[in-house]
């Protein structure tokens, strides 16, 4: 929030500002709740001399820094009804009315004494503390029972001697105290009217209407003093000082005299002697003033009110001059002017000035340009007259015209020992036996060329004129240019040693040296663009005349940035708080700026006559320090002077500052920066009193604030700073790196592993497909092998079982059908049995190959159930008996009807009727029987026969069936009995049972085939 009251903001108060300004060159700032404050009704006000005025008002306290107000909090802060003091060494203290009492110090709230709401116990003190503990022994336990009885406590004035003596006045004189305990006493009833003060460390005191005495410290005597200035002891009256005023509140001493303001100043000299000088004529009216703080050295004054708010008083360092009630057709912009003394200037408008104001003059030069006068070293006036160059002697009020062959008009002059040198607008020349001789004459046809300017620099004369700047040889003649200042609209230089600035029509300023042009920093939003003038002064610093009011800096920083343009120039500006009316100057005149020989430097305006003596400008204080008075971290306050660490997870940090400043709110050049974030200085307004930052990465930070200390060439920043840290986060912590390191190695171990396992249970997987695999081709190979012995068996079979009864039942009917004889009954009756005999065999044969190929395609279908044995076998017996009677055989079935076992029906049915089939072939007038027996595992059928029997080769082939064992080729095909299907069929349909077949056999003797199934 802005603080600080402009011209606009005084319009309310103009009536009382226009006549403070016009009387005593104040500039007069009123802030009231309309601009900060909480309200008007202000207590007292104490500057601290680190540059804050604290304000005292009925509900807490504020700090002022010239420019922003600070209201410091209920939590930091005394009861309502806040005191001000100071002790010897400076420390300011806050008391309230109940006893409480706190310091304040670098924004650190130390609570010295806390407060009881139900007492009052403090002492309202006019004066300096020697230190608090005086005050606390004078308020401990309470005021009433401490204080000494003969003291005047309304207020109670106090001058300290040292930090434990002091000196009080009393209802009855004063007295000499070392803490409670009283020394000496002095008795000053015979003084009546006793106002007392201190100035320069001496304790003075008013009486008796118009008399002051002092009080000598050493011999403890009342000394007579005498009174001199504006206020005497001839004209002063004490019932007319209204207060007296001095270091209480680091105020130089002055006293309120009924409406005006005087200073107190003891003479250097004669501590007895003391000299008055009025500071104010008219103080704020209307309202109760409660405190005056009077800074001689600042030229500023500070007033609080009770209803009126803060007044704050600045010195005019500036004068602006103006023509009262111009005449008509004219105005108060002045552009060129002439000295007629050391106090007097001569300008436009026939006008005369002097500190003190304007009147007409005497002189009536009829001029028809009236930028450019000039007066030559006898005190002659130059000045155009029609087209005429006229030489006025104001001695005599003699003119004289000097010929002008060409009829240019005369623009500017330059005086060269005897010589007058004359620019024209396109030609030079200078005045010879009262005629102007032309030297030399441009070649330009544009028509703005206009010789402005002519001045000697290095052996040359330079021509400035819009078009650019031109040196002429007088010795030969030669004329050059200045290439870098071409068409940059030039208008005035100033030569400055062996320097030269340039002034521009609104394209800057230039510098020049040793034939090198630089153009010079424009300044803040341009200010210097246009430059009309440049003036040194005696302290060598340059002031520059603008649009925007009047800058200074140094000679020496303008050649810095001259050797390097990195060099930043600092600048002091000055403009209506300074007392310059209309901060827009006039240029285009020649001279540009007059000096008196009274000090006084005059600059033409656009409203008057600008006047100052530049080496007793007194600039604001610049290297007040800057408090940085809150750290707030996401809501949170922090110290800056503590260690400064925040969390990780910080989000905002705003820092809250203040730079106590008094001048011109336009000086006040702060910038920033936080290291650590960006190494670049941002600038920061006058009315700016925080920075936020927000989304810092972790790290460490420097907050740096600093603002220019003026043009001090030591000390060029007053700077102020804190550190902080901001946590790292979780994943930028060392050790969290290490663990993301150690997971990391975790976890390749882990992947490694696993690919390994991966690796390995593929490889397990892939011998497994192998296995698999070569399981599968050593199946397909076996498969193939069976298929390959299928085929050889089925061609062994076709081969005998088949093609030898097929062979048979040809031969026999080829023989029939050959042979002559006819066949009698019986041979017809064994023919046709043999027939019979074979085409069974043969049936047999083929339904036993077509069982087994059935068998081998997979195309059986194994169904268990319960199966009655018995009853089986006793089915195949009745199916067969015929079959082996034709053989004379009988088939006997042994097996009980009771037996029941698991298996299927229809397979065991097949192995039973191919075994008994071979039981019957092979058994001529035999026996062939069922039997069984049963242990804890197998079922044991028996099918035995007394026939031929097997011979032993033959049973071999049969065994290897039996057991699934290769047979090779030749082996398979031998026997003249074939090679036994049956005995094929059997093996495999047996397997498909789990059914193990043993075969036992003896030629001759009978065979017998045991099948063991598995319960």
């Amino acid at each position: 929030m802005i603080f600080r009251k402009t011209i606009a903001l005084t319009i309310g108060l103009l009536f009382l500002c226009a006549g403070l300004i016009a009387q005593n060159d104040f500039h007069v700032y009123n802030y009231t709740t309309k601009n900060g404050l909480p309200e008007n009704n202000l207590i007292k006000i104490f500057l601290a001399k680190d540059g804050f005025l604290w304000i005292a008002y009925s509900n807490g306290l504020l700090r002022f820094d010239g420019n922003n107000f600070r209201k410091i909090n209920t939590s930091e802060t005394p009861f309502p009804n806040v005191f001000i003091n100071q002790t010897l060494t400076g420390e300011k203290y806050f008391m309230d009315a109940s006893g409480y009492i706190i310091h304040f110090d670098n924004n650190v709230v130390d609570t010295i004494r806390e407060g009881n709401d139900n007492a009052l116990n403090y002492l309202n003190i006019k004066g300096v503390l020697p230190d608090i503990k005086t005050y606390i022994e004078l308020t401990t336990p309470h005021v009433n029972e401490t204080v000494d009885k003969e003291w005047d406590l309304n207020p109670l004035t106090m001058f300290p001697v040292n930090s434990k003596e002091y000196i009080v006045k009393t209802i009855n004189g004063v007295a000499w105290f070392n803490g409670k305990q009283k020394i000496k006493e002095l008795s000053l009833t015979q003084f009546k009217q006793r106002k007392f003060f201190s100035s320069a460390n001496q304790i003075y005191f008013f009486h008796d209407n118009n008399r002051l005495s002092r009080l000598n410290l050493s011999t403890w005597q009342v000394e007579p003093c005498t009174l001199s200035g504006i206020l005497n002891t001839n004209n002063i009256s004490i019932d007319k000082i209204i207060r007296l005023y001095w270091n209480s509140n680091n105020s130089d001493p002055c006293f309120q005299y009924n409406f005006s303001l005087y200073e107190i100043e003891t003479d250097s000299l004669n501590p007895n002697h003391i000299i008055t000088a009025e500071i104010i004529s008219s103080l704020p009216q209307n309202t109760l003033i409660t405190s005056v703080i009077y800074r001689k050295a600042e030229q500023q004054v500070l007033i609080s009110t009770d209803i009126k708010g803060l007044f704050v008083y600045k010195k005019n360092c500036f004068k602006t001059l103006e023509y009262d009630k111009p005449e008509a057709g004219t105005n108060n912009s002045y552009f060129c002017q002439v000295a007629l003394d050391s106090n007097t200037i001569y300008t436009e408008w026939n006008r005369e000035f002097t500190i003190h104001g304007a009147k007409k003059s005497r002189f009536n030069l009829i001029r028809n340009y009236s930028e450019n006068i000039f007066v030559d070293k006898r005190n002659n006036f130059w000045y155009v007259q029609n087209s005429d160059l006229v030489c006025f002697n104001p001695s005599t009020g003699r003119k004289k015209i000097i010929y002008n062959p060409t009829g240019e008009i005369p623009l500017c002059y330059y005086e060269e020992g005897d010589s007058l040198w004359v620019g024209m607008v396109k030609s030079f020349g200078c005045v010879v036996n009262d005629s102007i001789k032309h030297i030399y004459t441009f070649d330009n046809n544009q028509s703005n060329f206009n010789i402005l300017q002519i001045q000697r620099l290095e052996n040359k004369l330079w021509i400035c004129s819009y078009t650019g700047i031109y040196r002429y040889n007088t010795t030969n003649g030669a004329l050059d240019t200045i290439h870098a200042l071409s068409t940059k609209y030039t208008y005035h230089f100033t030569v400055l040693d062996d320097y030269a600035l340039i002034s521009t029509f609104g394209r800057g300023y230039f510098m020049y040296h040793d034939n090198i042009v630089k153009l010079m920093p424009a300044g803040e939003k341009d200010a210097l663009k246009q430059v009309h003038a440049f003036i040194r002064d005696k302290n060598d610093f340059v002031w520059l005349m603008t649009n925007t009011g009047l800058f200074k800096t140094k000679f020496s920083d303008l050649k810095k940035y001259f050797s390097d343009t990195t060099y930043t120039i600092p600048f002091i500006q000055y403009n209506e708080e300074n007392g310059i009316i209309n901060p827009e100057f006039n240029g285009g005149g020649e001279p540009t700026y007059l000096r008196l020989m009274n000090g006084y430097v005059s600059l033409p305006n656009v409203e008057g006559l600008v006047w100052f003596k530049p080496e007793n400008i007194v600039d604001a204080k610049f290297d007040l320090p800057i408090s940085i008075d809150k750290i707030i971290v996401d809501g949170k306050k922090f110290n800056k002077d503590s260690a400064l660490l925040f969390p990780s997870n910080t989000q905002t940090i705003r820092v809250e500052f203040s730079s106590p400043f008094w001048g011109n709110a336009d000086n006040l050049n702060r910038e920033y920066m936080l290291k650590g974030y960006n190494d670049k200085w941002l600038a920061l307004p006058p009315t700016q009193t925080s920075v936020d930052f927000s989304g810092l990465k972790s790290g460490h930070y420097t907050f740096i604030i600093r603002k220019q200390n003026g043009l001090n060439d030591n000390v060029k920043f007053i700077t102020a700073s804190f550190n902080f840290t901001i946590e790292k986060k979780l994943y930028e912590q060392i050790w969290f790196w290490l663990l993301m390191i150690l997971i990391a190695i975790l976890i390749i171990i882990t992947a490694a592993k696993i690919y390994a396992r991966n690796v390995t249970r593929k490889n397990i997987l892939l011998e497994e497909n192998v296995r698999h695999r070569t399981a599968e081709l050593m199946k397909a190979n076996d498969a193939l092998i069976h298929s390959v012995s299928l085929k050889d068996k089925l061609i062994s079979i076709l081969s005998h079982d088949i093609v030898t009864p097929l062979r048979f039942i040809s031969m026999v009917a080829r023989k029939s059908s050959t042979e002559n004889t006819s066949l009698d009954n019986e041979q017809l009756h064994t023919l046709l049995g043999e027939i019979r005999n074979t085409s069974e065999k043969l049936h047999d044969n083929a339904q036993n190959i077509l069982l087994w190929i059935k068998q081998q395609n997979k195309r059986i279908e194994v169904k268990k159930s319960n199966v009655a044995i018995g009853a089986l076998t006793e089915e195949i017996t009745e199916q067969l008996q015929d079959i082996a009677a034709s053989n004379g055989s009988i088939i006997v079935n042994s097996i009980s009807h009771d037996d029941i076992i698991q298996c299927d029906e229809n397979i065991l049915s097949i192995i039973l009727h191919n075994i008994v089939s071979n039981a019957i072939k092979f058994t001529m007038n035999g026996k062939i029987e069922f039997s069984s027996a049963d242990n804890s595992t197998d079922y044991i059928v028996k099918i035995e026969d007394n026939g031929s029997g097997i011979a032993e080769e033959q049973l071999t082939r049969i065994r290897k069936i039996l057991n699934k064992e290769i047979i090779p080729q030749p082996e398979m095909s031998a026997g003249k009995h074939g090679f036994g299907l049956g005995y094929i069929i059997i093996s495999d349909l047996s397997a498909l049972l789990n059914i193990t077949v043993e075969l036992k056999s003896k030629q001759d003797e009978g065979t017998t085939v045991i099948l063991k199934i598995p319960r």
